[in-house]
C-alpha cells in the first residue's frame, strides 16, 4: 500500500471511530471521585497500557510494535512498509468512604484510546491519536452543620453533581535527525469537551418566619483550544544487550478557549417565578505550561524506567 493511500485509510478509519471514542471517553461514568469538583477534574494518566502501569514513565521509549502517545518523537521509529493501528478499553472500580462511615462504590468501563502511526519516509512518520485528558464525575449532599445557619435558617440542604470532561486529539510527525541517535518531533494538540456541573440548594426555614426560595442552577463550559507539543528522544548508549535513552517533551499552556453557560432559574415558591442569570460568558480555565524528562535503560530481563515532570 503506497503511503498516500495508508494516510487516506486511517483518516478515514479515525474519522469513523473518533467520535465513537469521544463519546465514550466524554461521558459522565470516566470518573466517580468527590475530588473531580474542581478545575478539569482528574487529570488521566497519559500513555499506553504498559506505560500507565509505570506510572507514566515511557517518555524516551521507541517500540515499533507499539504507539507511544506521550513523545512526538518516537513516530520516527517505525519501519517502512508496515503500519500500527490501536484501540485501548479501561475499566476502573471506585470505593470510597470517610471518617463517619459513609460508604459508596461505582464501577466505569470506557473506550481508552484510539491511534495510529504510520511511515512518511525513511526516518519520518506521522502518528494520530484521540486520548482522554481529564474526567469529572461527582455526586455531594451536603446538610447544613453551620452554627449560624442552623440558628438563623434552619435546615439548609446543598447538592452537587457534575459529569464531563476533557479529551485530546493530536496529530504530529517525528523525523530522525541522526540515524538511531537524535529523533525530534511535533505535534498539535486539540483539547475539546464539555463540562457539566449542576448545584441545588433547599431550605426547610424551622427558625426563620422570612420567605426561604430554593435555587438551582447549571454551569455548561464548552472547551475548544489548539496547543502544540514538543519532542526530543536521545540515544546515550545503544549496544546488544543495553540500550539508555533519553526523552524530553514539552507541552504547551495557556489561556483556554470555550464558553460557559450560567443558567440559574428561580424554583417556583411563595408565587416566586423567574430567573435569576442566565449569561454565557468566557472560560477562565488555564492549561499549564509542562515539561517532561524521562531516563528507560533496557536490558533483556529488566528494564527499569524513571521520568520527572514540571507543570
Amino acid at each position: 500500500m503506497q503511503v498516500k493511500n495508508k494516510v487516506a485509510f486511517f483518516l478515514a478509519a479515525a474519522l469513523i471511530v473518533a467520535p465513537i471514542a469521544a463519546s465514550g471517553q466524554s461521558s459522565s461514568i470516566n470518573t466517580y471521585s468527590p475530588y473531580s469538583f474542581y478545575g478539569l477534574g482528574d487529570l488521566s494518566v497519559q500513555g499506553s497500557t504498559t506505560m500507565r502501569a509505570m506510572g507514566g514513565a515511557g517518555i524516551a521509549v521507541r517500540d515499533y510494535t507499539s504507539i507511544n502517545y506521550l513523545n512526538p518523537a518516537s513516530y520516527s521509529a517505525i519501519p517502512r512498509q508496515s503500519a500500527l493501528f490501536g484501540v485501548g478499553l479501561e475499566g476502573q472500580n471506585f470505593y470510597l468512604s470517610d471518617s463517619q462511615d459513609h460508604k459508596s462504590s461505582y464501577n466505569t468501563f470506557n473506550i481508552r484510546d484510539l491511534g495510529f502511526q504510520l511511515p512518511l519516509a525513511n526516518g519520518l512518520g506521522l502518528g494520530f491519536s484521540i486520548t482522554p485528558y481529564s474526567s469529572i464525575g461527582y455526586r455531594i449532599n451536603e446538610n447544613s452543620v453551620e452554627e449560624n445557619e442552623l440558628t438563623e435558617i434552619g435546615n439548609v440542604n446543598r447538592y452537587y453533581t457534575g459529569s464531563g470532561g476533557l479529551n485530546q486529539l493530536k496529530l504530529g510527525i517525528g523525523w530522525e535527525l541522526w540515524k538511531n541517535r537524535l529523533s525530534l518531533g511535533v505535534e498539535m494538540a486539540y483539547y475539546f469537551g464539555k463540562i457539566e456541573r449542576t448545584y441545588t440548594y433547599s431550605f426547610d426555614p424551622i427558625v426563620t418566619t422570612g420567605d426561604m426560595v430554593n435555587m438551582a442552577g447549571t454551569d455548561t463550559e464548552q472547551i475548544n483550544t489548539i496547543m502544540a507539543n514538543v519532542g526530543l528522544q536521545a540515544m546515550l548508549i545503544r549496544k546488544s544487550d543495553q540500550i539508555l535513552s533519553l526523552g524530553l517533551v514539552y507541552r504547551m499552556g495557556g489561556k483556554m478557549n470555550g464558553e460557559v453557560n450560567q443558567y440559574i432559574p428561580l424554583i417556583p415558591s411563595y408565587g416566586s417565578t423567574g430567573i435569576v442569570r442566565d449569561i454565557t460568558k468566557t472560560t477562565d480555565l488555564v492549561m499549564p505550561h509542562v515539561i517532561t524528562a524521562g531516563v528507560p535503560f533496557a536490558r533483556p530481563k529488566f528494564s527499569p524506567a524513571a521520568a520527572y515532570t514540571f507543570s
